[in-house]
């Protein structure tokens, strides 16, 4: 019996609905009006009515009767529950994210591939007031996302061969990855510099590697190569939690006293040792 490919079985109007879900979860203010949502899935604003007054009837989305802009509804928290309880991953990774976030102080998030696409089911802010959103609801292409480019670098030929989509890598870029284990990427959000780094961790259980992610403030970004480090070993502590034997008390401890501090003047470049600098072209 053949198998068709289940994009085959695809229902539009699902699909819609679930776009315009993620329009919601990745819009700049959580929050969304009629005419932004058409505009986004290319429909009527009469469609794109009924799908959200479909959802909002499901407590899938809530509008604001002030603004008439549309946010998630309290329903989708039901669901993070389930997924976050029933998923071993997350249920494993995130305690020791979120008993770290101050120590890395940066929103860092787990990217894993999914298909073609890099998902990111764990993703915590720090607790500070100038901070990156976190990442939940992202699902940019493999070759868009500085943890899809260290995944596939940290792939077998073959691997990135099954995946059968196209990605521009230069074999510079592939070896970078692989060998130093992270990639440095500097882009723009909403006109602000951020610096976003994506660290590989492969463990045996998982088919394909997964990546730590941090997304910085440029200006905010004091030393490259002591927050790779701190990044090095939280990765480390999520490859012990997704082993079974996570203690994370000993490795806080040890990463206060490294007493990283803020206010420092930002490394020059010359003052990185070759592989980190290496990292960040």
């Amino acid at each position: 019996m053949v198998r068709r490919d289940k994009s085959n079985y695809v229902i539009q109007a699902v699909s819609h609905a679930i776009d315009v879900l993620d329009a919601i979860a990745t819009s700049e203010k959580y929050r969304v009006g009629v005419t932004e949502v058409a505009g986004a899935l290319g429909l009527h604003k009469n469609n794109a009515f009924r799908l959200l007054a479909t959802l909002e009837n499901r407590g899938l989305v809530s509008q604001d009767p002030d603004t008439e802009e549309y946010t998630l509804g309290s329903r989708v928290l039901s669901y993070m529950h389930s997924f976050s309880t029933s998923n071993d991953m997350v249920r494993m990774v995130l305690p020791v994210i979120e008993s770290m976030i101050d120590l890395i102080g940066e929103t860092t998030s787990i990217a894993v591939l999914r298909g073609d696409r890099i998902d990111y089911p764990v993703s915590v802010e720090p607790r500070r007031g100038i901070r990156i959103k976190n990442r939940h609801g992202s699902l940019p292409f493999i070759g868009n996302s500085v943890s899809g480019r260290v995944v596939l670098a940290n792939m077998t030929t073959i691997e990135r061969e099954a995946l059968k989509c196209s990605v521009e890598m230069t074999e510079e870029e592939l070896e970078r990855g692989s060998r130093l284990g992270y990639l440095v990427e500097e882009s723009e959000i909403n006109g602000d510099k951020v610096t976003t780094i994506g660290m590989v961790i492969r463990f045996a259980r998982y088919k394909y590697p997964m990546c730590l992610e941090t997304q910085i403030p440029t200006f905010r970004l004091t030393s490259l190569e002591s927050h790779i480090d701190v990044m090095a070993r939280v990765a480390n502590a999520v490859r012990n939690a997704l082993a079974g034997n996570f203690e994370y008390q000993p490795l806080v401890q040890q990463l206060e006293r490294q007493e990283i501090d803020d206010k420092a003047t930002i490394t020059h470049p010359d003052d990185l040792s070759d592989e980190v600098r290496d990292g960040a072209r």
